[in-house]
């Protein structure tokens, strides 16, 4: 019965968006209107979702503030998202999937007012689709198309992303990797840095505060599968400074690791404050070891929070950002002993964290704030750079 109705929804979602499309198409000509470097914004992911807001949402500010138009148009918002979306095809789904279709409507007619349009993967987020319509629509209107990935996001559907990204004007990707990726499809890519706001993050001075000194680690389920191959590692620094250490995760669900001394926080815990969280860590941890193309092509957000934050961190390699250097803004480490041996350095040695810390954040400061990229993205959304 659920997969029969499924079925008819998918019919009906996919009736009601030709008939959109094909409203848009018919009177393309009324809405063509222009008003000159006026930039919309659409983030593909929930308001109040960091992947929205850091990439996207947090530039408007700025933006704001040099005089020049920049308005967020968000698809949906975090409790929708969260209330409606579950893991696989089913009847709930589509509830949020009409929501955004609708909504995208709107926001389509309305940006026929804007000359450059700043989109993030795709105009409508979530659903499937093999073909970028709106996309195209937009390039009818006669507007600036300008495609943002920030992660591997093409491995979750090539076919619409690839073409996307070869009728777009200009692409932006936080990483190098994404770069010879999208570099290969349209000529017109630039390489813009992640960034965060950093005035939320309370500064680490190296100098314990806690009964023990704390291993910080935070992602999602995913991510968490990483951290477990370093199990290992972790247990025998365990053993090592059982009285001395101790272990705060942080992630949506359970993570199965035999650590005696380890502490699981969840995002949803009632009161829970995550920049407090954040500045009770001594010492981060950003374990990636496997060497696939999803991985090579991310940007680690939680390492930019460790170093915006001072607080030192041990990662394995990383090549979306070369900057990092071993010994000087983290530690790189590449195999089980390396993991156990710079954790411990910096367990035993306060002026070595401090140092690392204070290296971290200023290399932060120079590669990956709003105020140091915000005149590279002015540059890549005005019209002179096509």
């Amino acid at each position: 019965m659920n997969k029969v109705l499924l079925k008819i929804l998918d019919s009906f979602y996919i009736g009601i968006l030709w008939l959109i499309i094909t409203a848009i198409k018919t009177s393309i000509f009324i809405l063509k209107k222009k008003k000159k470097n006026r930039i919309a914004a659409l983030p593909y992911l929930p308001k109040n979702y960091p992947g929205g807001n850091i990439r996207i949402g947090n530039w408007k500010k700025h933006f704001n503030n040099r005089n020049q138009e920049f308005d967020v148009f968000w698809a949906s918002e975090k409790d929708q998202f969260e209330k409606w979306i579950t893991p696989g095809l089913n009847i709930k789904n589509y509830f949020f999937h009409f929501l955004v279709l609708f909504k995208r409507t709107k926001t389509f007619l309305k940006i026929r007012n804007y000359e450059i349009i700043w989109l993030q993967r795709n105009f409508i987020p979530f659903y499937p689709l093999k073909d970028p319509l709106f996309e195209k629509l937009i390039k009818k209107l006669g507007k600036v198309l300008i495609v943002d990935y920030y992660d591997a996001d093409y491995l979750h559907n090539k076919s619409l992303v690839n073409e996307t990204a070869l009728i777009a004007d200009k692409i932006t990707v936080s990483s190098p990797f994404l770069f010879e990726y999208f570099k290969k499809i349209n000529p017109y890519t630039f390489l813009l840095p992640l960034t965060i706001e950093p005035n939320k993050y309370y500064q680490k001075d190296g100098n314990q505060k806690n009964k023990e000194l704390v291993i910080g680690w935070m992602g999602n389920p995913g991510n968490a599968l990483e951290l477990i191959k370093i199990k290992e590692a972790l247990i025998a620094l365990e053993k090592r400074y059982s009285k001395k250490i101790s272990f705060e995760f942080l992630c949506r669900g359970e993570i199965s690791l035999p650590l005696k001394q380890l502490k699981l926080k969840k995002w949803t815990e009632k009161d829970f404050n995550y920049y407090d969280w954040l500045s009770s860590v001594d010492i981060g941890i950003v374990p990636y070891t496997s060497n696939t193309e999803r991985l090579r092509a991310k940007s680690p957000m939680k390492t930019l929070e460790f170093l915006c934050s001072s607080i030192p961190v041990v990662i394995s390699p990383c090549e979306s950002y070369p900057e990092l250097i071993h010994n000087d803004n983290c530690l790189i480490a590449r195999d089980y002993e390396e993991w156990i041996n710079y954790i411990s350095m910096l367990i035993e040695n306060p002026n070595e964290r401090k140092r690392i810390g204070k290296s971290g954040k200023f290399y932060f400061n120079n590669h990956h704030t709003y105020t140091k990229n915000i005149n590279l993205l002015q540059k890549i959304l005005s019209l002179n750079s096509i």
